[in-house]
């Protein structure tokens, strides 16, 4: 019978002498990695110290010996081209802001010490369109590109240098060229009305953090069809000063009007272009985009909007046909969809495709190029969507209506030979509440290391090749129920922009930063642009005051409504935890709002309708935080 052996049993001497070997062994090891770990550690951050600390991060940079600090009276020397002088003028202004004196740009040659040289130089093709080469030597620095757009990330790296070095930077060089060419936001300007400022601040972070295209989801002020600014719209004056903002900073602004799905703040008066459902109800939300009427509606309002925005490109959503309403409920509207084509055979996804390669000729006729969301695109076996529509891939799609998400996966994309922008979910900044975004709920804990380039939302286990990927996308969808103010947002998708800059342009994330708190603690010490403006700084002292308007008449509260006449209530001014001011008639405790009780698509009662009044209403608590939640 077999025993176990007692535990005084000797133990052969073989066994001995190999344990006693193993045992020193183990000994030598824990000694060395006790040595070695705090010296892998200092040379680690001694390498971090001569690396400029950017985003996104310099991976290439061969470190030199030594630091240069650009002192007052600093020189900045430019190729003799418009296009040259003008990222001087912003190199310069961005300086002058960070606290250097006495900055002068011009032509010539560079003196030899406390200078800075931009140049364009377009035999440097191997830079290709965006970029550029950074050097920086103990008496000044260096930028080279074949570009205007190349030698503007180079002077947006070395602007970002002496911001994070507190006036310092580590000399050394680096060529340094993107990994994808579109590196971009989208932002809806849709669900309440945000101030072209705050546009053009996102467009100034952007620039900073070298991410190059936004589409602007808005409704510009129509003069071909005045009933589609029912809804909250911007004057074509205010979309040209933002787009031509975004072309100084090399952002190019790219218009976004949902088509044939998500159309309710264009169609709400044009009953004669929707779709009804099997009930007869007809829907403002969708476009009848087998009605050649409706064809052209859309098509006029795309070429009124690329001429405001002075795009070549066109963003026509396309997504959540079908979202409230599964297929399911429009089974008249594909009768109606078989009978326009005369074959019963005809799909709705055909159709669909159809109508997207319609709109696709219309926009290549202008000399642009169609861009879309990717979840409405379900069947590409009968009619295939044009090869050179670019696929913007968020999801397979979110409704809880039966059928309704029906986006075809990421691989069966790429088989077929569509390029694709990662416009990832997981990068979403959405504005009702709870989430499953991950960004917006878990911050960078949740993506930092774990979401890549290749990785698309709702496709596990398929990495999506590089050659089928160009660029990605951080999505802003603000407003609405959770009800986050605009300075709230600001806040709330700093460190986003800054993880999807670093992404999209190196593809990885920095080596010197093992995790997601070394990151935040890169983008801490980054900071915002040295042009940047704190929207929640105090503009006015909180307190008591009355207002009197431009006729001289006051302002006050009569029977809960705020009236104008001889004289003027005590108003008290009540700073928020966002940066904003309650404002409180004393006399009557009422405040201030633009308030509606039936508002379009049911925001937040705050009214979209140009023109509305102001009202006086119940306080609320000046002192709630939106909090993001699961």
């Amino acid at each position: 019978m077999l025993q176990s052996s007692p535990s005084h049993v000797r133990v052969p001497r073989l066994a001995r002498t190999r344990a006693k070997v193993a045992l020193i062994l183990t000994s030598v090891c824990a000694l060395v990695a006790a040595v070695l770990i705090p010296l892998t550690s200092h040379l680690n951050a001694q390498a971090a110290t001569q690396v400029p600390g950017t985003i996104p991060s310099l991976e290439g940079w061969t470190p030199a010996s030594g630091t240069w600090t650009p002192a007052g009276g600093l020189q900045i020397v430019h190729t003799d081209s418009a296009e040259a002088a003008g990222v001087s003028a912003l190199l310069s202004r961005a300086l002058a802001d960070s606290g250097i004196t006495g900055i002068t740009d011009g032509t010539g040659a560079a003196p030899s010490t406390n200078a800075v040289s931009l140049t364009i130089d377009p035999s440097q093709s191997t830079l290709g369109d965006e970029g550029y080469q950074l050097t920086v030597t103990g008496n000044g620095a260096q930028v080279v590109a074949a570009t205007r757009a190349g030698l503007l990330w180079g002077a947006r790296t070395l602007e970002q240098a002496v911001r994070s070095g507190k006036g310092t930077v580590p000399t050394g060089s680096i060529t340094d060229i993107p990994r994808f060419p579109d590196r971009g936001v989208t932002l809806c300007a849709c669900g309440t009305h945000i101030t072209p400022d705050w546009i053009n601040r996102q467009i100034d972070r952007m620039s900073d953090l070298k991410m190059n295209y936004l589409s602007l989801e808005l409704r510009i002020k129509s003069d071909k069809y005045p009933a589609t600014t029912s809804f909250s719209y911007y004057t074509k004056d205010e979309v040209k000063a933002i787009v031509e903002h975004g072309r100084e900073v090399g952002v190019r602004v790219v218009p976004l009007l949902n088509a044939p799905g998500h159309t309710g703040t264009i169609l709400g008066n044009f009953p004669q272009f929707q779709v009804a459902d099997d009930s007869g109800t007809k829907s403002a939300n969708h476009l009848n985009f087998i009605d050649p009427a409706a064809q052209q509606f859309y098509f006029d309002l795309i070429d009124e909007y690329m001429d405001a925005f002075g795009s070549t490109e066109w963003h026509m959503g396309a997504d959540e046909f079908f979202f409230k309403q599964g297929p399911g409920e429009f089974t008249n509207f594909l009768g109606q969809v078989r009978a326009s084509y005369g074959d019963q055979s005809m799909t709705f996804d055909a159709a669909f495709n159809d109508f997207i390669n319609k709109v696709n000729a219309h926009v290549k006729s202008r000399g642009g190029t169609l861009r879309l969301w990717n979840d409405g695109i379900a069947d590409i076996s009968r009619t295939p969507i044009d090869k050179d529509v670019i696929i913007e891939y968020w999801a397979k799609g979110e409704s809880s209506q039966k059928d309704a998400n029906r986006g075809l996966p990421a691989k069966d994309l790429v088989d077929a030979g569509y390029t694709l922008v990662n416009a990832s979910s997981a990068l979403y900044y959405y504005r009702d509440q709870p989430s499953s975004y991950v960004m917006q709920v878990q911050g960078l804990d949740g993506v930092y290391g774990k979401w890549t380039m290749n990785s698309f939302y709702q496709n596990e286990g398929y990495a999506v090749p590089d050659a089928s990927i160009r660029g990605g996308k951080v999505s802003i969808w603000q407003g609405g129920h959770g009800k986050v103010t605009d300075h709230e947002t600001e806040a709330w998708i700093a460190d986003g922009l800054r993880y999807g800059a670093q992404m999209f342009w190196n593809g990885k994330t920095p080596k010197a930063d093992p995790d997601a708190q070394a990151f935040k603690a890169r983008i801490d010490a980054l900071g915002e642009p040295s042009t940047y403006t704190d929207p929640t700084r105090d503009t006015l002292t909180p307190g008591q005051y009355t207002i009197t308007l431009a006729d001289g008449q006051g302002l006050s509260v009569t029977g809960g409504i705020p009236t104008v006449g001889a004289s003027s209530d005590n108003w008290e001014f009540v700073a928020t935890p966002d940066g904003y001011y309650q404002i409180r008639s004393v006399n009557s405790n009422r405040c201030l709002a633009v308030y509606s009780e039936d508002t379009p698509n049911s925001e937040t009662h705050v009214s979209t309708t140009p023109g509305h009044p102001v009202v006086a209403y119940a306080c609320a608590d000046a002192s709630q935080k939106f909090t993001p939640t699961a």
